[in-house]
């Protein structure tokens, strides 16, 4: 049974994980896709393979300013791990909330930045 733990969208495609539990064994499917719309051509669609959560996201956490796009969706069982990873890298490159404009308030309704 595959089920959406984390999802991130933007203008030119999306980064998702899902969790898998097959005959007890769980595994995270991190799904990339970039698409050109001007082009209108797949630039990259591809999926990975993790055994935990947690390195599935720092996928996307090293690559990605991930808190500038859109958080469509984060699992309760995962918020409290993407909002530390959140303040830390935050805190890491000296980046204040202010500057987030627009995708504080998406961020603190996915988050609950202010619990």
């Amino acid at each position: 049974m595959k089920e959406l733990v984390f999802k991130l969208l933007s203008e030119g495609g999306s980064l998702k994980i899902e969790r898998e539990n097959n005959n007890q064994v769980e595994k995270f499917l991190y799904y990339h896709n970039e698409y050109d719309p001007i082009a209108e051509e797949i630039l990259s669609d591809f999926v990975t393979e993790y055994e935990n959560f947690e390195d599935a996201f720092q996928t996307i956490n090293k690559k990605y300013p991930w808190y500038r796009l859109h958080l469509d969706f984060v699992h309760e069982d995962y918020k409290k791990y993407v909002k530390l990873e959140l303040l830390k890298t935050l805190r890491h490159h000296q980046i204040p909330f202010s500057d987030l404009n627009y995708h504080l308030d998406n961020l603190n309704d996915k988050l609950d930045l202010e619990a």
